[in-house]
């Protein structure tokens, strides 16, 4: 939600450390934007609550934007409640402007998935400066969760084994922590291919990520771009999961291209279609 109102990525002009995850874990959140609508920006707050339990979940943000893009019903105007009409009216009348933050990113700000050794000396540094006993237990408090196991039984024919020979024209376009990223031609169509670093043995990591692909095939993910085939590497062994290729590129990309066009019945309607694919 934030990217929409400043077209840069979040602490872009901030080394992406231990010292920035431990004040985002503190409170820290990206400047406010000028002229943003009021309700949009209560809406992103909630949204960065530090508590998990006390954010809006997806069907919640998902009934938001819709009502701000739809109005209940389709009635007009008039005719909804005065909180309704007040937001909507303030996306009517709010403008559209260029913002004055840093366009130029830290060197060593990072948005491809990357760890972070949260059991270094260098954190441990950092905690000793502060109250390092309270803010522990309130990280364990806050972020303690438990991964539940997942079920081979329940796996269907949706997501198909496809040879590797089949693969032609293979290119990397994108690399992170966890995985590598590919266009390639499968049978003369354009596909692209994430290949799961160190995944010759699947770990939680990548049962996890297949789990999510599998769910997301079902046909109401339509704003979800799906895995159709698995393969593997013959020379590293790894597995790569074969998806549709996104012509446009991602949605920084997007809006780099495009930002001083994008009205905001635009925005709503993408944050709406992403709402409804985390559902």
């Amino acid at each position: 939600m934030w990217e929409f109102t400043s077209k840069i990525l979040p602490f872009n002009d901030k080394a992406h450390d231990l010292q920035l995850a431990l004040s985002i874990c503190k409170g820290e959140r990206p400047e406010i934007i000028e002229n943003i609508p009021q309700c949009y920006i209560d809406l992103m707050k909630k949204c960065w609550d530090e508590d998990p339990l006390k954010r809006p979940s997806s069907k919640e943000v998902l009934n938001i934007i819709e009502n701000w893009i739809f109005r209940p019903e389709n009635k007009k105007i008039e005719d909804i409640n005065e909180e309704l009409k007040s937001n909507i009216m303030e996306f009517i009348n709010a403008p559209i402007k260029h913002n004055n933050l840093i366009v130029k990113s830290h060197p060593k700000a990072c948005y491809t998935s990357h760890l972070l050794d949260f059991t270094s000396e260098e954190l441990n540094e950092i905690l000793e400066l502060e109250d390092s006993q309270g803010f522990l237990k309130f990280l364990e408090q806050k972020y303690q969760s438990s991964q539940n196991e997942f079920d081979y039984h329940s796996i269907k024919p949706k997501i198909k084994w496809v040879s590797y020979s089949q693969i032609k024209n293979l290119k990397k376009i994108a690399e992170g922590g966890f995985g590598i990223v590919y266009k390639a031609l499968i049978n003369g169509d354009i596909v692209a291919i994430k290949k799961v670093l160190y995944s010759q043995e699947p770990n939680k990591y990548f049962l996890n990520e297949f789990k999510s692909l599998y769910q997301c095939y079902d046909s109401k993910f339509e704003y979800i771009i799906k895995c159709h085939g698995i393969t593997k590497d013959p020379i590293t062994k790894e597995f790569m999961f074969i998806m549709k290729y996104a012509n446009g590129g991602d949605l920084h990309n997007y809006l780099q291209k495009n930002f001083a066009e994008i009205t905001w019945k635009k925005k709503l309607h993408i944050l709406w279609r992403i709402s409804d694919g985390y559902l």
